[in-house]
């Protein structure tokens, strides 16, 4: 059975109500840096092969890092780039492989290290690290507390996952409502807060360690950054169309000739300027 015209009219004027009041919202993403190693890029990396060691482009499609036996591996730092304090995502794909006797990967963080140090790395370097820990393991970790964590201080070591050694490690960062999610094999880890904000990234080991080392190669395939904001999408609403009406006429079902804006309703200019005030 058909419904009556007047409860169609009833909900023609609910739906075009709500339109008014809730606007829609959408995710925008904005690329900030897409880097796929085509060549080497000297405007946005800082490239330091350091003795022994190379850096290089291989098939114009990914990044090679690697070194002889020795005191020294390449290091490299993204530059001339400034990342949003909130509401961005960080993709990274990269794989280890080799023997090695010590460290080097990955690290997001908000300082560098001088190349050459002779320190080791500490949690205080890092906000999240890709590190090989042997062989057979890849070890991924934040100096922030996790959501699950029982007992936890910011600035401690804090093991999120392993990757294999061997093969392709793709890594999702992603800063939002005031915390970060990584993504890794599908599976998302969540810290408490961001109160460290992700603003360098590099690539590699700057140590100068005291004896000779065995490093694994480094193989990159991208690194990229987006925007990922909240955009809200603002709503017009067509004059007759929810902003004028014949009572009777829509509880009648009829055409009317009486359409107009009531006398109660006195708070579009108002409402319209809420909206802007708001951000819509």
């Amino acid at each position: 059975m058909k419904a009556p015209a007047s409860f169609r009219w009833f909900c023609l004027f609910v739906y075009l109500s709500l339109q008014l009041i809730l606007p829609g919202k959408a995710l925008a993403i904005e690329s900030i840096f897409s880097e796929d190693f085509a060549s080497l890029d000297n405007t946005h990396w800082q490239f330091n092969p350091n003795t022994g060691g190379d850096i290089k482009i291989i098939n114009s499609t990914q990044l090679s890092l690697t070194s002889n036996p020795g005191v020294y591996f390449p290091y490299m730092f993204l530059k001339n780039i400034e990342l949003p304090e909130k509401d961005f995502v960080i993709d990274l794909r990269l794989k280890f492989s080799g023997p090695l006797t010590y460290g080097n990967g990955a690290i997001f963080t908000d300082k560098l290290l001088t190349n050459g140090t002779t320190s080791n790395l500490a949690s205080g370097d890092l906000i999240f690290a890709v590190w090989p820990v042997n062989n057979n393991i890849v070890d991924i970790s934040t100096s922030l507390c996790l959501q699950n964590s029982l007992s936890c201080t910011n600035g401690s070591y804090t093991h999120i996952a392993y990757a294999a050694y061997g093969g392709w490690i793709d890594i999702s960062i992603e800063e939002k409502e005031d915390h970060y999610v990584l993504t890794f094999n599908d599976d998302s880890f969540e810290t408490k807060d961001s109160s460290r904000k992700i603003s360098q990234f590099w690539i590699g080991n700057p140590q100068r360690t005291s004896q000779s080392q065995t490093w694994s190669s480094i193989l990159v395939d991208y690194f990229r950054i987006f925007n990922a904001k909240e955009s809200k999408v603002p709503v017009v609403v067509i004059p007759g169309f929810g902003g004028s009406w014949d009572e009777l006429a829509i509880l009648t079902g009829t055409e009317g000739n009486n359409w107009k804006i009531p006398d109660y309703v006195k708070v579009y200019d108002g409402l319209k300027q809420s909206t802007i005030d708001a951000g819509y």
